[in-house]
């Protein structure tokens, strides 16, 4: 199971959400902890780095699951509070 498994509603097309999680997410939030490297298949996002797992973007909801290196688990419940939040916000 992973470290981070976050599921969030979203009313907006694929495209939008996706642009939003490039731009929102992956650049800010985790950015803000860790340096990350992101491969976009279509809207399937794998991450590697500090943090590995993935980022699913779905009709109605963006899936997102991680799993944390050895120190990043140290500040699981931050990170994953920050993440939840911040995908909320720019979901609406």
């Amino acid at each position: 199971m992973a470290d981070i498994s976050l599921c969030i509603a979203h009313k907006m097309g694929k495209a939008q959400a996706k642009k939003l999680i490039q731009k929102e997410i992956l650049a800010s939030a985790l950015g803000d902890f860790f340096q990350i490297e992101a491969d976009w298949k279509g809207n399937a996002c794998s991450i590697s780095g500090p943090a590995q797992g993935s980022i699913e973007i779905t009709d109605d909801e963006i899936k997102v699951e991680l799993d944390l290196g050895f120190k990043a688990k140290l500040f699981r419940s931050k990170i994953e509070s920050k993440l939840k939040e911040r995908v909320e916000k720019v979901l609406g």
